[in-house]
């Protein structure tokens, strides 16, 4: 079921430049965003406060990937293959916001870095790619001065979303042009998925998997993945990883590009999508309230942002081609 409730967002951050990945840090949100001038693509890094404070810097490529790995710390990834770290502050020296760039890893993939996931400790990240590799980093090391993957594995096609386990920093989940979900454990060197879900119940005739999230306990270690046909399809996780499908919701009309489980505060999944909308989906029987807050814009990535420092609560923050960043309670 669907309605169009009206959830009232803010715009944090405005940019000419297409926002792609999001990711929150305490009283922080961070964009990494793109634009194609010519032939040539450029991006950048840009940082929020509550109040709509903004810092940002430059990339020379498209920044198409983003994670916190600790507080005001951010890794990105950009259409070039390139891994950047970023420092952030708010309130420090008399700077509302602050930018910091650090150390880079230059050709960490062959091809875009479509997604990055930190696991569950915040010892490691993962970086997933067009080039058909995941990557495992150690993510002290990473900060400090770069430095080579602690694992590289193939997976079967290229990857357009990594997911780690909301509690075992040694699971991790991907999904990509093929369709199907994946799941691989570091306790066994992450050289080869251990588990795999690629029944027609999951995929039969959705197209590419383009996003993924993984719920805790409170809902029940589902993973859900998002399709090219704008389905997203909730896998059990909690039986031995046997991936067996909880649900398949028709979200949106276009591609799902983005997913995220709500915090402590939030029992629900938030989804967005090529058909511009932004939805939230509660319930065993998941009623879905949508709104379009990127107007005619695709609305490419979503996180829920648990710590603003208003004291409002948990709020979910979306990012769109238009070029902003939206607040919106829930």
């Amino acid at each position: 079921r669907a309605s169009r409730d009206t959830m009232e967002p803010k715009t944090l951050i405005r940019t000419d430049l297409r926002v792609d990945a999001i990711a929150t840090s305490g009283s922080l949100v961070a964009a990494g965003a793109s634009q194609l001038t010519g032939r040539l693509w450029s991006g950048a890094v840009l940082v929020s406060n509550a109040n709509g404070d903004v810092a940002s810097a430059s990339t020379t490529a498209g920044v198409s990937a983003l994670a916190c790995v600790a507080d005001g710390v951010f890794v990105s990834g950009d259409d070039a293959g390139t891994l950047t770290m970023w420092s952030a502050s708010s309130g420090r020296d008399d700077v509302a916001v602050a930018l910091d760039r650090g150390a880079a890893v230059s050709r960490a993939h062959d091809a875009c870095i479509s997604s990055i996931c930190v696991v569950a400790d915040k010892s490691r990240f993962v970086t997933a790619g067009a080039d058909a590799r995941v990557r495992v980093w150690d993510a002290e090391r990473a900060a400090s001065r770069g430095g080579e993957a602690l694992i590289s594995a193939p997976d079967a096609c290229a990857v357009n979303a990594a997911a780690a386990h909301p509690t075992d920093a040694n699971l991790f989940a991907t999904a990509g042009d093929d369709g199907a979900a994946r799941v691989w454990d570091l306790r066994v060197g992450a050289k080869r998925w251990v588990r795999e879900r690629a029944g027609p119940d999951v995929r039969g005739g959705v197209g590419r998997a383009y996003a993924l999230a993984w719920a805790d306990a409170r809902l029940g270690e589902a993973l859900a993945v998002g399709y090219e046909s704008g389905a997203i399809a909730v896998l059990e996780t909690q039986e031995t990883l046997s991936l067996a499908t909880r649900g398949v919701v028709e979200a949106h009309a276009d591609a799902v590009r983005g997913l995220a489980w709500g915090g402590p505060t939030v029992l629900c999944l938030a989804s967005c999508g090529d058909d511009g909308a932004v939805a939230t989906h509660a319930g065993e029987l998941p009623v879905t309230k949508k709104q379009t807050p990127h107007g005619d814009a695709y609305a490419r990535c979503v996180a829920f942002w648990e710590n603003p420092n208003d004291g409002t609560g948990s709020r979910l923050v979306s990012g769109g081609w238009d070029g902003d960043v939206h607040v919106i309670d829930v």
